[in-house]
């Protein structure tokens, strides 16, 4: 199948809003430490905001063309690959006059529909499908759980400890994953909440806090500061912009524009809106802070600060599902946007020709050489599946490093 680049981008960077330039003039040498860090802290929060607004669109595109392409093509591949068990079925249980499978081709077609109906009802539950793989297979899909569920509890309690899974009150090997990792999560927590406990007894002993206790109280002192000098600023821009002073229609108007603004930036502890505002109605200019004094200029990058940490929260959520969807172990930038584009042509297009395999093999079924092939073929791939699985059991069973396997396991259709 050849892949064309005609389909539209999972993001647009033209989608970027513009942000009002606040920063302190000069160079580099001439300016301080705290001036260096405010200029560093408002290109970051311009930055942030510009890949927040992309990552938006990447978000709303990706969704757009999951539900018209990705869907469709899902929806195709299952229909293919239902009608190719029961073709399977049909031809297992009921084959048509003048055909003769030998037993080993019965059991090439038996492990292919097994094979099928696992997929599909990794999908979606299905009484029919769930009966036709107990009808070929010598564990049923129930035992099978069962025994999977078993499987898994031992291998988590080899790494984790015998009362990992303790309290686990049965199901699949799924449910046992999430409670293992909520257990872990509690036991994390009671174990730092004990550590703090224990710092704060040996504190209590020497009679001074300890240096988590010091930390915070300096935290809370400079967000206090800051807290006043955001209020400070919020203030001198609603006395200068309050409505209900403007006697003037037009310029009430504006006035209540801008007040909008400026309550939602205080609300949202926006220390760059705000100062933009001001620039934007001539209450600062770049002259008024270049002359800030250098507590106030602590104050403000403490606030900004927080403002990148808000930010980068909100981008990674954004980000966070999409990367994991495919699993793109890197950073939330522009070049992760480009991957997940890529891997989203990749994944529909290897969909697409799946779906013409599974096509295809419906027709060769009718036909007898063609069958014979395809036999053959699924044979082959078998063989060599079960030498995989195998080289995976051996891996795991006599691998000597200490390294814990993954607590979650997704199946994915390449």
């Amino acid at each position: 199948m050849t892949i064309t680049n005609s389909q539209p981008s999972l993001f647009d960077s033209e989608a970027i809003a513009p942000t009002t330039l606040v920063a302190i003039a000069g160079s580099k040498p001439k300016l301080s430490k705290a001036q260096r860090e405010f200029n560093t802290l408002t290109k970051r929060i311009r930055q942030l905001r510009d890949e927040l607004v992309q990552w938006q669109t990447c978000q709303q595109r990706f969704a757009e063309r999951w539900m018209q392409e990705m869907e469709p093509a899902l929806a195709a591949l299952r229909d293919a690959e239902i009608r190719l068990v029961r073709r399977i079925d049909t031809l297992l249980c009921h084959p048509p006059t003048g055909v003769k499978l030998t037993r080993r081709q019965k059991q090439t077609l038996s492990q292919h529909l097994l094979l099928l109906v696992d997929y599909l009802l990794a999908g979606k539950p299905d009484a029919e499908l769930e009966a036709l793989y107990d009808r070929y297979s010598e564990v049923s899909r129930e035992d099978q759980r069962a025994l999977e569920c078993e499987f898994t509890q031992a291998m988590l309690e080899k790494v984790f400890g015998e009362d990992v899974a303790a309290s686990f009150a049965g199901g699949d090997s799924e449910s046992l994953l999430r409670h293992v990792q909520a257990k872990l999560a509690d036991d994390d927590a009671a174990e730092a909440a004990q550590q703090q406990q224990r710092a704060a007894a040996r504190a209590a002993k020497r009679g001074k806090p300890t240096a988590a206790e010091l930390a915070a109280e300096r935290k809370a002192s400079a967000t206090q500061q800051a807290s006043l000098s955001l209020r400070e600023i919020f203030r001198k821009l609603a006395s200068a912009l309050h409505p209900d002073r403007e006697a003037d229609a037009a310029e009430r108007e504006r006035k209540t524009v801008l007040m909008k603004r400026v309550n939602q930036a205080y609300q949202n502890a926006d220390l760059l809106e705000l100062l933009s505002l001001q620039i934007e109605v001539e209450q600062i200019d770049s002259a008024h802070l270049a002359a800030l004094p250098e507590q106030r200029l602590r104050h403000y990058n403490h606030v900004l600060k927080e403002q990148v940490r808000t930010l980068e929260g909100e981008r990674n959520t954004l980000a966070a599902p999409l990367l994991q969807e495919f699993d793109l172990d890197i950073a939330p930038d522009v070049r992760g946007m480009g991957l997940i584009d890529l891997e989203f042509k990749h994944r529909i297009a290897a969909v697409r020709t799946l779906k013409n395999q599974h096509c295809d093999a419906l027709t060769a079924l009718d036909d007898s050489q063609r069958r014979r092939q395809l036999l053959d073929q699924l044979a082959a791939e078998q063989r060599d599946n079960d030498l995989d699985a195998a080289s995976a059991a051996f891996d795991i069973f006599f691998d000597d490093s200490d390294a814990a396997p993954p607590l979650s396991r997704k199946r994915r259709r390449q």
